[in-house]
């Protein structure tokens, strides 16, 4: 659904286009490519990760400047970029949160075909809303409760 909705976004680049690839973005799987697996780490067969681990993954330098995280839909895109290169499976939320804390510029999605880039700017949007502006200007509680209820109730990007 995911890629779908990319080539839509490609085929037809509008405000509604996109809204739909960021909508489909919740509930959904990225991939991340690695440029190299630890030590000691299998390459033929799936496996849980189950402790903490630093995993260096590919990002990217648009022309504008800035780094980008690389994140594919699913493993076959991420052998369309990188041929031979392991990849691991997050929810899309948690690549989101990770572009964000590793403070990158955004994410740019199957950079190996038809690809979306998401500036951290809207990905701070779609994880974070509106509760940053409103704890900023600090607006009276009622008012910001009626805002928030508009907001949860509208149509998400």
């Amino acid at each position: 659904m995911l890629q779908q909705a990319i080539d839509r976004l490609i085929e037809n680049p509008t405000d509604a286009n996109r809204k739909e690839v960021y909508r489909q973005l919740t509930g959904t799987q990225l991939w991340l490519a690695l440029r190299e697996l630890p030590e000691g780490w299998k390459t033929n067969a799936p496996f849980t990760l189950k402790q903490a681990a630093t995993l260096p993954v590919l990002t990217s330098t648009p022309p504008e400047g800035g780094k980008m995280l690389l994140a594919f839909t699913d493993p076959a895109a991420v052998q369309s970029r990188q041929s031979g290169a392991a990849s691991v499976s997050m929810d899309a939320k948690s690549v989101l949160r990770l572009a964000l804390d590793m403070q990158f510029d955004g994410i740019v999605i199957n950079p190996g075909g038809g690809w979306v880039q998401i500036p951290a700017a809207h990905i701070d949007r779609m994880l974070n809303g509106w509760r940053r502006i409103l704890l900023f200007v600090g607006v009276p509680a009622g008012f910001v409760l009626a805002l928030l209820m508009t907001y949860w109730f509208s149509p998400k990007p």
